[in-house]
């Protein structure tokens, strides 16, 4: 849109110019507003350690991502000196949802986590 105006201020052609500026500047200013009003997703990598004999499993884990209102994307499993380890890729259209997450895992004594927020 630039090149066309700027082709139309050198060949001389200002009313044009300025008309196409004014669509251009409300296109753009139609989307910025449509972004806004439309969800993003926020995604973090949420990591769960427990021991091998611990009672947590990866769908009692999920049901609790889904008692927040997160869903898993991706899961990954590591197992490294007894400890198991469950790698999620998370989402949620609410950031403060990982916060509250963060809190329910607190309460469960059998683990230990990290949530790390990323730009996915």
């Amino acid at each position: 849109m630039t090149a066309a105006i700027g082709l139309m201020i050198g060949s001389g052609l200002y009313f044009a110019a300025a008309v196409a500026l004014v669509i251009a500047l409300i296109a753009l200013s139609l989307f910025r507003w449509f972004e806004a009003k439309v969800p993003s997703l926020q995604y973090a990598r949420v990591e769960v350690r427990q021991r091998p004999d611990a009672e947590v499993s990866e769908d009692e884990l999920t049901r609790v991502f889904a008692s927040h209102a997160i869903s898993s994307v991706g899961t990954s499993y590591h197992l490294d000196d007894d400890v198991l380890s469950y790698e999620f890729t998370v989402r949620t259209r609410d950031g403060s949802n990982f916060g509250r997450l963060a809190e329910a895992l607190r309460g469960m004594d059998q683990v230990s986590f990290s949530i790390i927020r990323t730009s996915d």
